[in-house]
């Protein structure tokens, strides 16, 4: 399979259930960004929590109830190397506001740790309680604090009044 270049794209799928028959279809509409600086993968949002691995379950919805803790999950790629150390030194931050602009929550950026690869990832869940109905967006923010390069990912979810889950 050949790699994607950078540009818009529509992925198309349709699965059909073996035992009712019944066919379901969506369409996903996505860029894929130029493979060069620093960049953060799509955040990974689910109700579900995180296995053992810190991947959170996945599912294919962005509808939450108020009763679900969301899990989101992301990587950072591109990150400069410190020569020195042979490490990257990049930070991290999220908020999370409603479409109205009400802060449902934040986190000032952090250090992110590197794994034992060299792999970026962050986890984090955020109760869903204090949440009004409505539309939300998660943003979250990366700075590779070797070169002060900038990074910024938006993802919207929905909180449904007693529905998602």
């Amino acid at each position: 399979m050949a790699a994607l270049r950078p540009g818009r794209y529509q992925a198309r799928v349709v699965v059909r259930d073996s035992a009712s028959g019944r066919v379901g279809s969506l369409s996903h509409d996505f860029e894929v960004p130029s493979l060069g600086g620093l960049r953060i993968s799509t955040p990974l949002l689910s109700g579900r929590p995180g296995r053992p691995s810190g991947m959170p379950m996945i599912t294919a919805r962005r509808t939450f109830a108020p009763a679900d803790v969301l899990h989101c999950r992301f990587e950072v790629y591109g990150a400069a190397t410190d020569p020195a150390s042979g490490r990257h030194v990049v930070s991290a931050g999220f908020a999370i506001r409603s479409a109205e602009g009400r802060l449902l929550a934040a986190s000032l950026a952090s250090a992110m740790t590197p794994a034992a690869d060299g792999t970026l990832t962050r986890t984090f869940g955020i109760p869903l309680a204090a949440a009004s109905p409505g539309r939300y967006e998660v943003v979250v923010v990366a700075r590779d604090e070797l070169n002060g390069r900038t990074a910024k990912v938006r993802e919207t979810f929905v909180v449904e009044p007693g529905g998602g889950g």
